[in-house]
């Protein structure tokens, strides 16, 4: 995939939102990624990253759960976000079940 291929080469401090959830939707630098969407997401939680309201969220609780068992401390943030989300969308509803 060429955008990510691209997104890649970024400097991380120059990602927008969108191109986090790119990234992140191809598994690709969550080590470095997640953070800084929980940063943006304990702003705005239904941050839309370009494609719908949320979307960022939906990538963030896509992210699997081999990596919210190793770091649970910013699973806690994932559910401090979730709790004060509000009318999510049935895409964004379905992951944060999905999340559980």
């Amino acid at each position: 995939m060429r955008t990510v291929y691209d997104l890649r080469r970024k400097p991380i401090g120059t990602l927008e939102p969108g191109d986090i959830r790119v990234l992140l939707g191809q598994q690709e630098g969550v080590r470095v990624l997640v953070p800084r969407a929980l940063a943006l997401l304990e702003e705005e939680p239904l941050l839309d990253a370009g494609y719908y309201a949320g979307d960022l969220l939906a990538a963030v609780l896509r992210v699997p759960q081999s990596y919210w068992h190793a770091n649970p401390d910013l699973r806690a943030t994932v559910n401090r976000i979730i709790e004060r989300v509000q009318s999510p969308d049935r895409t964004v509803k379905k992951a944060i079940e999905d999340f559980g």
